[in-house]
């Protein structure tokens, strides 16, 4: 789905066909730009099965973004609807070699929009003096923790509204309530074994 078009520059969700170029991109970036540590680099492999589960609609509490010019890739965005009131950037990226040439500032423009019209604020966690500063140009500055920034919106005059990437906040909290009980569930599941093995364990030590 086209959520904003200018031009030659088309920003819209993620499909299928992106995976390979997005989780190429993460595989093969260094992330020096960022001056991130190894630990702090998004891990392609755990990319990959986000963006799988949100092509299959499997995980409807996250959205990628795709920002292209004449058809091909720019970068991207993964946005998790973290709360009713926030989206939290969870990475955005753009392709080596189209940095400084403003499709990041398309990227974060189009995710402020679209918080704008849910109510909602922004956040992201930041570790780069450079980057830091480009967050600070979008008007998203530090928020208590050193690392963490927020734009909060409340001074925003948006009126050009776009449709709309998330479903209705009530069924991402049902989603939620059902990931919960799946994990009790296989959490009982495994402890159920460990339990009977302990109290056979103490009866025989008890004899």
């Amino acid at each position: 789905m086209n959520v904003y078009e200018k031009d030659d520059v088309v920003v819209r969700t993620v499909e299928e066909n992106d995976i390979a170029q997005i989780v190429s991109l993460v595989y093969n970036e260094d992330f020096d730009y960022m001056r991130c540590s190894d630990y702090l680099k998004p891990n392609a492999y755990a990319t990959l099965d986000i963006l799988s589960n949100i092509v299959e609609k499997k995980k409807i509490s996250m959205e990628a973004l795709v920002i292209e010019d004449k058809g091909s890739f720019r970068g991207y965005a993964i946005i998790d609807r973290y709360s009713k009131h926030k989206y939290y950037i969870t990475q955005i990226a753009v392709a080596p070699g189209y940095r400084r040439h403003g499709y990041g500032e398309v990227l974060i423009d189009v995710i402020k929009r679209l918080a704008y019209q849910d109510e909602s604020s922004i956040g992201l966690n930041c570790y780069s003096n450079q980057s830091r500063k480009f967050y600070h140009a979008m008007q998203i500055y530090e928020e208590g923790d050193y690392s963490y920034m927020e734009w909060n919106g409340r001074d925003s005059n948006i009126k050009t509204y776009l449709p709309s990437i998330f479903t209705s906040y009530g069924e991402i909290i049902a989603e939620r309530e059902r990931e919960t009980e799946e994990s009790i569930k296989k959490f009982k599941k495994h402890l159920k074994p460990e339990v009977s093995r302990l109290m056979n364990y103490s009866h025989i030590q008890r004899m």
